[in-house]
């Protein structure tokens, strides 16, 4: 209990977000979808698809360029997971690189994605910031 305590308080001084509500509101951004990247779903293609369609099939159908932006390296599970379901429409692009964000200007569609406890409530901030003064519309979050 002492040990969790002291874990909690760490990482609140770190200013990571760890839940999906604060994440939301410190964007003001639906969460489209929340997908399961431990190390036994990476194999399970089918569920990632099945949290990936309605998305695909609805707001993001017929686009042909879409701008993900993330703090997550290229090659991350989620990475990995978006590119195998939207393949050449996805350019996945850093929002802590203010170049990516004009990038993102170009896509027809913009999406946030982040991997809980990956990003800072500052950094956060400071996207949400550069959104707003690019006029850039992301429809929404998708979570790891």
């Amino acid at each position: 209990m002492l040990g969790s305590g002291a874990a909690l308080i760490m990482d609140r001084r770190a200013g990571l977000v760890w839940n999906e509500e604060e994440l939301q509101q410190l964007l003001g951004l639906p969460i489209l979808t929340k997908l399961k990247l431990g190390a036994d779903e990476l194999d399970s293609n089918s569920e990632i698809n099945n949290s990936l369609q309605p998305l695909i099939q609805g707001p993001l159908a017929g686009n042909k360029s879409i701008a993900v932006l993330s703090s997550s390296s290229v090659d991350s599970a989620l990475a990995l997971a978006l590119k195998q379901e939207l393949g050449q429409r996805l350019q996945w692009l850093g929002f802590n690189d203010p170049s990516s964000l004009h990038q993102a200007r170009v896509c027809e569609q913009s999406i946030i994605a982040v991997e809980l406890g990956d990003c800072g409530r500052d950094q956060l901030q400071q996207l949400k910031q550069r959104l707003q003064l690019l006029e850039l519309k992301p429809i929404g979050i998708i979570i790891s």
